[in-house]
């Protein structure tokens, strides 16, 4: 195993090698960085996708933005590390969910779960056909797994990649896919066939037992989809005629599910599963403009269920419908079923279809905030659908199922990550992975332990790894870092590392961060922070005072550690 000198010399020679500016890019727009750029760090191994603002934010766009985090997913054959991301609003990481041992995901989302914020994360088998089976892993906000959800009752089938949704009723809503031996000579298939079923169910998140279970072959004819089996209908490849994608509860109950294949939105009884109205599609139950989509993704319910929001990818890998792929929010009026279109978004960057995923989920202040699924982007629009910004995570295979925007107060029980490097000058590189209340990085320095020393504090906002120059006098045998919130509220202190860089010893037992009721009084003023991730926070070391108690308080403990080495 390299030492950790040679780790850092690893990461130093990479980072150079790939690390561009998060601004737009033309080298990167072109492919000359490569098919999907990365950040790397000195601190740790992560290796999130690098952005491209292509559509940068100015300061006439910033007050129309909702406060929150960025979350995405990146995948596909060109990415460098599949897995759940967090980004603040200038693409600066905040959470690598590789380094938490979180692998390819899709349905990825902040959720509310007993009035608690979690983030939901399907792990599990991905399928060549286009549909996965796992299971839903719920996260506090200490990063720690608090839940697992998947299918009930059905024969070893597990969840599907494609849709989690937690309702008030702290029930999940998740899909699945069955293969079903049937005779498909009347579809142009075979005597001997196999169907893909697309199912749902609502599931009870604290007994893990179905509440509901829905299955397409019960209800919806395959003759009514846009899908021939053509090479597909057999054992190895079941035909996915209806290929559901998202599934959404309304306030009476009843259920509002996304047929890709059968280019519909269908309203379903949540008493008995009988179909009471679909938008889109061949048998629409609505006229005008906006019953007319294609292939799309994720239907929703908006304003007490008189508008649906629909991503319409407008083509699928064998067949193009549109010019482009569209955002979309609908009004229904149920008096006269005619669908009518309130906004569409169309992509920033140029006019192209997307084959495969892509989201849209309204804002608060009715933004639409759009993944381009199979196309490496995601951006904002304002209500009636202008471009706010846009950004790119990828040119080549990169990929995300969705793009969500939401508020997330992330303490993880993890130590902050602090490294040493000596090339003339001596720099330290702090970084926390997942933490989003950090406001500054306080530099400690230690000689015997008789007195821990704080040297200075450096803004660490909107900034995932903050480096600062380590005084060359007075030196110091040992150094450490200790995360303040805005309120410098200590969250929690890094390992010791000798000057050297070769020695590494742990935080004294009363450094260690209390997560709880110090964390939870930064929660109100947290939220501006995440809007665009350009709060200022002061470097001039103010907190004197309470440091100063601190060193006074840790010092025998600090006595005791070192000296055990």
């Amino acid at each position: 195993m390299p030492s950790r000198r040679q780790t850092v010399a690893t990461l130093a020679g990479v980072l150079s090698a790939h690390v561009v500016s998060a601004q737009t890019d033309e080298s990167y727009s072109s492919g000359a960085l490569g098919a999907a750029p990365y950040s790397t760090f000195v601190s740790t191994n992560a290796t999130p996708p690098l952005w491209n603002h292509v559509l940068p934010i100015n300061d006439t766009i910033k007050p129309q933005l909702t406060s929150g985090l960025i979350f995405i997913g990146p995948r596909g054959t060109a990415t460098h590390q599949a897995a759940p991301y967090i980004y603040n609003q200038t693409g600066e990481l905040v959470w690598d969910g590789s380094l938490d041992g979180y692998t390819q995901t899709m349905a990825y989302s902040v959720q509310q779960y007993r009035n608690k914020s979690v983030l939901a994360i399907w792990q599990g088998q991905f399928n060549a056909g286009g549909y996965g089976s796992g299971y839903n892993l719920l996260l506090n906000e200490t990063y720690q797994v608090v839940g697992n959800v998947t299918t009930d009752n059905l024969a070893g089938i597990g969840a599907d990649i494609h849709e989690f949704k937690i309702t008030s009723n702290n029930t999940a809503l998740l899909t699945a896919y069955n293969a079903t031996q049937l005779d498909l000579t009347s579809y142009e298939g075979s005597a001997d066939g196999y169907i893909l079923t697309s199912m749902y169910q609502e599931i009870d998140i604290a007994t893990g037992a179905s509440l509901f279970t829905w299955n397409s072959l019960d209800h919806v004819d395959p003759n009514e989809c846009y899908v021939s089996p053509g090479s597909s209908g057999t054992q190895s490849l079941p035909w996915d005629y209806f290929h559901i994608n998202s599934v959404d509860k309304d306030s009476k109950g009843n259920y509002l599910v996304s047929s890709r294949h059968c280019h519909t939105a269908y309203y379903i009884d949540g008493t008995n599963g009988a179909i009471m109205w679909k938008l889109g599609g061949k048998n629409s139950s609505f006229t005008g403009e906006g019953s007319e989509f294609y292939f799309q993704h994720d239907a929703r319910f908006h304003a007490n269920d008189t508008q649906v929001s629909i991503f319409d990818n407008g083509a699928t890998s064998w067949e193009t419908s549109e010019a482009t792929a569209r955002g979309l929010l609908i009004d229904l009026n149920y008096s006269n079923m005619t669908a009518t279109l309130a906004a569409v978004a169309i992509p920033y960057y140029n006019l192209t279809v997307a084959e495969s995923q892509g989201n849209v989920q309204i804002q608060e202040n009715g933004n639409m905030m759009i993944g381009w699924g199979q196309n490496p982007w995601l951006g904002e629009h304002n209500s009636e659908g202008t471009p706010l910004w846009a950004a790119q995570f990828g040119v080549g295979d990169v990929q995300s199922y969705r793009a969500h925007r939401s508020i997330w107060n992330g303490y993880p029980t993890t130590l902050p990550s602090f490294v040493i490097q000596s090339n003339g000058s001596t720099t330290g590189y702090a970084s926390w992975n997942g933490a989003t209340e950090m406001a500054v990085w306080e530099l400690l320095g230690s000689n015997d332990a008789s007195a821990v020393v704080s040297l200075a504090n450096t803004s660490a906002v909107g900034i995932f790894e903050t480096n600062f120059t380590i005084p060359s006098s007075p030196s110091y045998s040992y150094y450490q870092v200790r995360a303040l919130d805005s309120r410098e509220f200590s969250l929690g202190y890094s390992n010791f590392i000798s000057s050297s860089n070769d020695t590494v010893l742990p935080p004294a037992a009363t450094q260690k961060p209390a997560v709880g009721a110090a964390n939870a009084t930064t929660v109100a003023s947290s939220a501006s922070s995440q809007a665009t991730g350009s709060s200022s926070a002061s470097t001039s070391g103010a907190g004197t005072t309470k440091r100063a108690s601190l060193l006074v308080t840790i010092s025998a403990v600090i006595t005791a550690c070192l000296c055990a080495s």
